[in-house]
């Protein structure tokens, strides 16, 4: 059988021809080339236990919940259950873990009409996923106005993207960056500083060199003196600098984001 991921990568997969009860007859003339096979066995062969596995099972259920939301229902874990226990006989637990599988994945939420696998048919909650995988790390704000959006249609279509996982929330100082959930955290963070701040991506790129002191970070623009100040107080603050040595105050990039650092440099910030 297709496997359960390839199978929600497949624009197929909304296609009236991949429904569950296409699913179904397909198995129903499996069963029917089987004479051995009694009504208690099971629809795939003799021996349920051996013949689905818990990833047949989460594929099954993925196509049910399709089947939910084309008629509007709540996807329910009592329906699902009673649905793929009565179609498929295979064992209780195999059921629970497939769902809980499912669950813990957050590719379904009980009481919701939606899954991972439509989450983003919606079109502003597309734009809007769209416009965050587009960089590292994106703002509320800058999202709200990008995309002309109320503040409400905005958290609204956030927190449905942060229910599924498809995103994620970093705090940064007394704000916080939306990022899709592949992108790491501290790049997030880089990414965010070094290109809303120019001079943040001056100080960073001057001690990716190697470590400076306080008085030759500032006499790179000396006009800029309490700029820099400023700057290389916060990224201390926020981890990301530190002094090596307090009597010289001489500054360097810290371990946790030293190469995160030089990646978001040369990826996104050369020139």
């Amino acid at each position: 059988m297709v496997g359960f991921n390839s199978l929600l990568k497949r624009k197929s997969i909304f296609s009236p021809n991949f429904g569950i009860f296409a699913l179904l007859n397909r198995l129903s003339r499996m069963v029917r080339g089987k004479t051995s096979t009694s009504p208690s066995s099971s629809i795939r062969g003799s021996d349920s236990s051996e013949s689905w596995n818990v990833k047949d099972i989460e594929e099954y259920l993925m196509n049910l919940c399709l089947e939910f939301a084309e008629k509007g229902k709540l996807i329910q874990v009592d329906p699902l259950f009673q649905k793929t226990r009565k179609n498929l006989k295979v064992p209780r637990m195999q059921i629970e873990t497939a769902i809980d599988n499912l669950i813990q994945a957050k590719k379904i939420i009980p009481g919701q009409f939606l899954h991972s696998a439509n989450i983003l048919e919606n079109d502003t909650r597309n734009q809007l996923y769209n416009a965050i995988a587009a960089d590292p790390a994106e703002v509320a704000f800058e999202l709200k106005h990008e995309l002309a959006l109320g503040s409400r249609m905005l958290a609204w279509h956030l927190k449905k993207l942060l229910d599924f996982g498809l995103i994620k929330k970093i705090p940064l100082g007394k704000q916080y960056l939306f990022a899709v959930s592949s992108v790491d955290e501290k790049d997030a963070i880089i990414y965010r500083l070094i290109s809303k701040n120019p001079m943040v991506k001056i100080i960073l790129s001057s001690l990716q060199q190697g470590p400076l002191s306080r008085t030759a970070i500032v006499n790179i623009d000396p006009d800029k003196r309490t700029a820099f100040f400023y700057y290389l107080n916060n990224l201390e603050q926020i981890g990301v600098i530190e002094i090596m040595d307090t009597k010289g105050e001489v500054y360097q990039i810290t371990s946790n984001y030293f190469n995160c650092t030089q990646h978001i440099l040369n990826q996104y910030f050369c020139e």
